[in-house]
């Protein structure tokens, strides 16, 4: 069965299993668009009418030409595991 995003003034206000987009429009009363491709939909995240753009990590983060989000400073490719620190503006080692 499909998956919904169910839409409200552009955001994902829900996920849904419905029958159909129709049923699942009638049980909502609102937008709903099927989840598929590439860019999950996720709660919080918005629709801007042709694709789905996750929900914002970070204050700092920014929207890439991609619709992906990136930190203002690069993760390091050592092989280590970071973390964004939003405080430090920095990724640190877990």
């Amino acid at each position: 069965m499909p998956t919904f995003a169910v839409i409200d003034d552009g955001f994902v206000q829900n996920i849904i299993v419905a029958e159909s987009q129709e049923i699942a429009e009638e049980v909502t009363k609102k937008l709903c668009i099927e989840v598929q491709g590439l860019a999950p939909a996720e709660i919080g995240g918005t629709w801007d009418g042709i694709r789905f753009i996750r929900k914002q990590p970070y204050g700092s983060w920014v929207l890439n030409g991609s619709f992906e989000w990136e930190a203002p400073v690069p993760m390091p490719t050592d092989g280590k595991v970071y973390e964004w620190n939003e405080s430090a503006q920095s990724w640190v080692i877990v």
